[in-house]
């Protein structure tokens, strides 16, 4: 038989059509199960886990649909412990089945470092150094000395810490200080209406300790005061003849600025106030002039 009758014979015909069918058959078998296989077109909404642990997500089953990973943690005082404070992707983000869910959490340990040597550093360099270091700084105490507002001692628990001596990231470290050969005191700043964290930075800066903090307002367990929470009275009360001992400790109490009326209670001590951070100004520019001089 020659080729093209063949090709034209029934016999080639049906197997031409049998071998397309099959041919089709596991075209459409492989595509389906492709579509089966990376769950085409079936999408999940990503839940929010902010704030829960990878117990709790576990406890309650909400990522039994995903694969977590840890990717990083950060401390935080705050904050529950293992906690998650950001996830990729996203709350709300669509996304298939299985998908993996990057989390960043809370460090259930602070990182450990090196304590730097602050002794014979003016204040305010180790005010900086322990910044830089992720330290926090303590109780100062100022005692008889020539150098004046220099470190004479670092201590950590009450025990002095030697430089390169392990210590938990976000530790207090309390300091001695010289406080000159005189009866040396310091003004009593005006923190009213600073937030927690502008009032303590302004009481170390006039090397003074911070005392009590008294919230008078409603803060949820585990979070930290926010930007509204401001200083509404303080103890000593700011006048521009209040001096304290150095090393002297200032209390203060804070209500929220959504529920107190600070700026009725600033507008009372204004005419004052002016005249007080316009020479506070000129004295910190005179002492910054004469640190670099001295440095320089």
């Amino acid at each position: 038989m020659s080729l093209g009758r063949f090709l034209i014979s029934k016999v080639f015909l049906n197997n031409l059509l049998l071998a397309a069918g099959i041919a089709i058959v596991l075209f459409f078998a492989l595509w389906r199960g492709l579509a089966i296989y990376t769950q085409h077109g079936k999408h999940l909404n990503v839940p929010d886990y902010t704030g829960l642990t990878l117990e709790d997500i576990e406890k309650y089953r909400i990522g039994r649909d995903f694969q977590f990973v840890v990717l990083d943690s950060i401390y935080s005082d705050y904050l529950p412990k293992g906690s998650v404070v950001l996830q990729d992707p996203p709350p709300n983000s669509r996304v298939k089945k299985n998908r993996k869910i990057y989390l960043t959490t809370v460090a259930l340990l602070p990182e450990q470092v090196r304590m730097p040597d602050l002794v014979d550093l003016t204040f305010r360099q180790a005010l900086s150094t322990l910044e830089t270091y992720g330290l926090r700084i303590g109780k100062l105490e100022y005692v008889p000395d020539i150098a004046k507002n220099a470190v004479l001692q670092q201590l950590h628990e009450g025990e002095v810490i030697e430089p390169g001596t392990f210590i938990l990231k976000g530790s207090n470290i309390d300091l001695i200080l010289g406080r000159g050969i005189g009866s040396e005191r310091a003004s009593v700043p005006f923190l009213l209406g600073l937030t927690q964290e502008e009032a303590h930075e302004l009481i170390m800066a006039n090397f003074l300790n911070v005392g009590a903090n008294i919230i008078e307002a409603e803060i949820e367990p585990g979070t930290t005061p926010d930007s509204t929470i401001r200083v509404y009275r303080q103890n000593p009360p700011w006048s521009e003849d209040a001096f304290l001992r150095l090393g002297q400790s200032v209390d203060l109490w804070y209500r929220s600025e959504l529920e107190f009326d600070f700026d009725s209670l600033l507008q009372i001590y204004q005419p004052d106030t002016i005249r007080y951070h316009h020479d506070s100004l000129y004295l910190d520019s005179l002492y910054n002039s004469m640190y670099y001089d001295t440095i320089f």
